[in-house]
């Protein structure tokens, strides 16, 4: 097979996954932030196994598709906000020196990600009952958790990456790259 054609195979299934991942928050409810969470680690392998260009269109396709089907459109706003960018931001970010920059770097765009896919979700979905627009003090601890939850996603992250490079990488993608 050519690594055209693995490339575009391979992120042909991520991205079916994802759609069916984000498809079943619907039906799970429990699962809001969990499968877009999941997805993001799909990416993640995306990225280490077939590049940038792969990852970018399986996130666009995804992006897409669910919008267009998946019935919670909160989940698709945490995908397509940020967890199915952030695995592809990530490769560059972590490029910086300072590891308190690439912290300060990740929160920020956490963040601005977050506040701005609730935004939207409110004012131009229309989506008031998630009853974020009312008590400041409720929304600032609302993105303290966030923060925390994020901070301990990225770990994950970070560790499931290498768990994969180190163990199974050989295993189920002999060969490639």
């Amino acid at each position: 097979m050519s690594r055209t054609s693995y490339s575009v195979a391979l992120g042909g299934i991520i991205s079916a996954v994802c759609v069916l991942l984000e498809f079943s928050v619907g039906i799970l409810p429990l699962f809001l932030y969990i499968f877009p969470m999941i997805c993001a680690i799909l990416i993640n392998i995306l990225v280490e196994e077939c590049g940038m260009k792969t990852a970018v269109s399986a996130y666009a396709a995804v992006s897409i598709i669910s919008a267009l089907i998946c019935p919670d459109k909160e989940a698709v706003a945490m995908f397509a906000g940020f967890f199915g960018y952030y695995p592809i931001a990530r490769v560059y970010i972590q490029r910086l020196v300072s590891r308190v920059l690439r912290w300060i770097v990740k929160l920020v765009i956490f963040n601005i990600a977050i506040v701005l896919s609730y935004l939207m979700l409110i004012w131009i979905m229309g989506l008031e009952q998630l009853g974020l627009d009312g008590a400041v003090y409720m929304n600032i601890i609302l993105l303290a958790v966030g923060n925390a939850i994020f901070i301990m996603f990225d770990i994950i992250l970070a560790r499931l990456l290498r768990l994969y490079n180190s163990r199974y990488r050989g295993r189920f993608f002999r060969g490639r790259r």
